[in-house]
């Protein structure tokens, strides 16, 4: 049978992207540098062009390649990777702080060039997205732009994407409209802000706020930062995003926006929980002491970037109305603690100060 009349056939083993893929024998070396990062190739073959059709591509019986044992990422456990130990969170949260994908990113966005068309709110104010007021309008424009680059499989990557972006412009007080198709570059979605009133930044506000965690809280820490340069462990099977919780959660969140319940709102992501926190009270030079709950493990609850959580801050004043709003509802929010001067407090132990963490985020900016 001579080559350029053949197809190399693979078979995956696993069905949450593909089963199946039909590569031309010139390609198949490209292709296999690709897939061996995930698979071991232990059977190979040809079968002719012409007896080559889309039934083939649900039927794995005709498969004359297969490809098996998977990667440690599929194998992945949390019961494998010791909990951090309370003497160790200082460790991980300057760790996490100096690193590339978390540190400061001022250096880019600080050409004041960016209001040459458009009138930019919240340039000096907090925020994780770029909020352009429409020229001859009260209305504004949200844009964000958001990737794990730990995800392993497109899917996955591409549905959390989404759904953090979406989070970040909800959590701004806009209401998300569209997004790129990921051609040619990464996707970015944008929202829209009807009024200025409801415009809504990441810092804490004010000494004495209370700080809630919309969203559970899960033993989960893979995909993230935290496994990746601390624990050294490259990678790891995703979690899949739970769409009607995430859609939920966006929706409680926009409610306590509209209803003035709330004085700040920042998505839980890249870094986790730790991280988030570090964030909102850097932004206004302001601290925090929360406690961990017993319920999960530290390293889970402080740097698991589980999906579908977001960290608020409320007033006291505030907090008759967030519980209500809350209460009609079956979305989980969790007491954490209190916003603070000067210091990180996790579980009545400082952990750092607020400038020692400004310094440190700041490092490689």
């Amino acid at each position: 049978m001579r080559q350029q009349e053949t197809i190399q056939q693979l078979i995956l083993p696993t069905s949450d992207i593909i089963k199946q893929l039909a590569i031309l024998p010139e390609e198949f070396d490209k292709v296999m540098i690709i897939l061996k990062r995930m698979f071991e190739v232990v059977q190979k073959g040809y079968i002719p062009k012409g007896d080559f059709d889309k039934e083939v591509l649900n039927n794995t019986q005709l498969g004359v390649a297969t490809l098996a044992n998977e990667q440690e990422f599929r194998k992945f456990s949390i019961d494998a990777v010791e909990d951090v130990k309370d003497e160790e969170i200082v460790l991980v949260a300057k760790h996490l702080l100096t690193q590339p994908n978390r540190c400061s990113k001022t250096w880019i966005s600080a050409p004041d060039d960016i209001g040459i068309l458009f009138d930019v709110a919240k340039r000096k104010l907090p925020t994780n997205t770029v909020i352009i007021k429409v020229p001859d309008s009260d209305k504004y424009i949200i844009a964000t732009a958001v990737g794990n680059v730990h995800d392993l499989t497109a899917e996955h990557g591409y549905t959390v994407s989404v759904a953090e972006a979406s989070r970040n412009i909800v959590c701004a007080g806009g209401k998300p409209i569209a997004i790129t198709n990921y051609l040619p570059s990464q996707p970015i979605m944008i929202g829209v802000l009807e009024k200025a009133t409801n415009m809504m930044t990441i810092d804490f506000k004010h000494e004495g706020d209370l700080i809630y965690l919309i969203g559970a809280s899960k033993n989960d820490i893979i995909a993230s930062e935290y496994l990746h340069a601390y624990k050294n462990i490259q990678v790891s099977v995703p979690s899949v995003l739970n769409v009607p919780e995430e859609q939920n959660i966006q929706d409680i969140v926009a409610q306590l926006i509209e209803n003035k319940a709330i004085q700040s709102a920042l998505s839980v992501s890249g870094g986790g929980l730790f991280i988030a926190l570090a964030e909102a009270a850097m932004a206004n030079n302001l601290g925090f002491s929360i406690r961990t709950n017993s319920a999960y493990r530290k390293d889970a609850f402080l740097f698991g970037e589980a999906q579908s959580r977001v960290l608020v801050s409320i007033t006291l004043d505030q907090y008759a109305l967030f519980d209500a709003i809350i209460a009609a509802t079956d979305v989980k929010a969790s007491f954490l603690g209190k916003v603070k001067k000067g210091n990180f407090v996790i579980d009545a132990e400082t952990i750092m100060a607020t400038s020692e963490a400004k310094d440190l985020i700041t490092k490689l900016s």
